[in-house]
């Protein structure tokens, strides 16, 4: 992750967790956060410009060009923050693998919350992280022939 943000307290004492100042659209950046190691990248919308997709796009060509280096090379699962639906096929023709709008999930959360009372309080529950909430668990289970 890069720029200016907020981490809850729990990211922060992780060893994980990589956070460096810096423009992420270099590549000398991407390198200090070791990014052509990274299993994978999170790409948030810069709710300050103008062009935020456009900015994730080009970061997402960047990291897809790192994952190149010879005797390094790294398959990174890219996701990005959508702001314009209009964008979304540059992202996933930068190398994103997952685009997400939350301009999509609110609509559908609120249309649900019509028809279904305190449905949006399942949704809430199911997305917020913490040790009072409930949480999905994926199990990958080989299968034997």
């Amino acid at each position: 992750m890069c720029g200016t943000i907020k981490l809850d307290p729990e990211f922060q004492e992780r060893a994980d967790v990589f956070v460096v100042q810096g423009d992420p659209t270099h590549h000398g950046t991407l390198e200090r956060l070791n990014a052509p190691k990274a299993k994978a990248i999170i790409l948030l919308a810069d709710a300050d410009m103008e062009a935020a997709d456009e900015k994730n796009t080009l970061i997402a060509l960047a990291v897809k060009h790192l994952e190149k280096i010879p005797g390094q090379e790294q398959d990174i699962h890219g996701v990005a923050e959508l702001v314009n639906s209009d964008r979304q096929r540059h992202l996933k023709e930068a190398g994103v693998d997952e685009v997400i709008s939350s301009q999509d999930y609110s609509s559908g959360i609120l249309a649900q919350g019509a028809l279904f009372r305190q449905m949006s309080e399942v949704y809430r529950q199911l997305l917020t992280y913490s040790d009072h909430t409930n949480e999905f668990y994926f199990y990958f289970i080989e299968p034997v022939y």
